[in-house]
């Protein structure tokens, strides 16, 4: 096999990464081989002509198209599934499913820079007005800042607080990096399982992906067995090959998958239950796709659902600081005031 490597350090834009995936889907449905898919695209895209050149000749060196995705910085999960469909043989499909994910994420993205963008311009004046507070306002009002008021130490204390939560918070994620760096990609997952929220969107994304991926092959008239070795094999994500790895072992010791599957929690509970319904009916395959893309179809509703409560909740959270501050700097006034009278 050809040692070719792309020689271009550049990597293609996430928006470009799109325009790729969607017009391979719609050639190669039309009947363009890859190759001419490839060249088709150079002439649009003359900008990116030189990239995908370079694709043509890594592909027509022996390499797999998958390594040459990964090459151009697309992102693992997807380079996985490309992966898994070359095995099974329906690039079509695959890359639509893959356009579709991301035009979902960069739709998701967008929106929650929507709904961000105001609360953090509001954060920022928050902590503007209480550094312009500290610097200017405070120091003209001593027997403000001698007094014992529990509102004027926050204000007081407020950039050295922030900068003491954000020194945890990062200590705390390396922490979590280095305990966890030398155990597996299944330990990692369980472990992150007991993060609230961030455990429902893995439990449903996993299982989508899972589901749908094994329904493909499975379709294909690849056995059981056989999928879980594709799995395992190089070219998937570390945690799609531990997986494959365990239950291959499960299978060749006479267990059934199904009782491996429903004790991760990373898997939802259905799993388990659609693949020992699937085996029964014969329809493993077609259950499995249908599971999936209604698992998918879910998690979308629910991060939707949930960046329509963030904003809220930003606001609700931003207001109580503004009156916690003004509290704090009135109050004092107020007590000064009745004082003299």
């Amino acid at each position: 096999m050809s040692s070719f490597a792309f020689n271009s350090p550049k990597k293609m834009s996430k928006k470009f990464q799109l325009t790729v995936v969607v017009l391979l889907a719609d050639l190669l449905k039309n009947g363009f081989t890859f190759q001419e898919s490839l060249r088709f695209m150079a002439l649009i895209y003359p900008k990116e002509a030189d990239l995908l050149v370079q694709m043509e000749q890594f592909f027509l060196g022996g390499h797999t198209i998958y390594l040459g995705f990964r090459q151009l910085g697309f992102s693992d999960k997807y380079v996985a599934q490309i992966n898994l469909g070359e095995k099974h043989g329906d690039l079509v499909s695959t890359f639509s499913r893959v356009a579709g994910q991301m035009k979902d994420h960069e739709r998701q993205k967008q929106s929650l820079y929507k709904i961000l963008t105001y609360p953090l311009i509001l954060v920022c004046f928050l902590f503007s007005m209480i550094m312009g507070m500290n610097w200017f306002l405070l120091p003209q009002m001593p027997e403000m800042t001698s007094a014992d008021n529990f509102g004027i130490w926050l204000i007081q204390h407020t950039p050295l607080l922030t900068l003491s939560v954000m020194v945890i918070l990062c200590l705390a994620s390396m922490f979590v990096k280095v305990l966890l760096k030398k155990h597996s990609q299944i330990k990692k997952l369980t472990f992150y399982m007991h993060v609230p929220l961030v455990n429902v969107f893995l439990q449903y994304y996993y299982t989508s992906f899972f589901a749908y991926e094994w329904g493909k092959l499975l379709n294909q008239g690849i056995e059981l067995r056989q999928v879980l070795m594709i799995m395992a094999e190089e070219g998937n994500t570390l945690f799609m090959q531990e997986i494959g790895e365990v239950l291959q072992k499960k299978l060749e010791s006479g267990e059934l998958i199904v009782t491996q599957i429903s004790q991760w929690k990373f898997f939802l509970p259905g799993f388990s239950k659609i693949i020992m319904q699937g085996e029964a009916k014969g329809k493993l395959g077609e259950e499995l796709m249908i599971y999936g893309t209604k698992i998918w179809e879910d998690l979308l509703e629910k991060v939707e659902k949930g960046t329509q409560w963030l904003q809220p909740i930003i606001f609700l959270v931003i207001a109580l600081l503004i009156i916690a501050v003004y509290s704090a700097l009135l109050l004092p006034i107020y007590q000064s005031m009745e004082g003299l009278i």
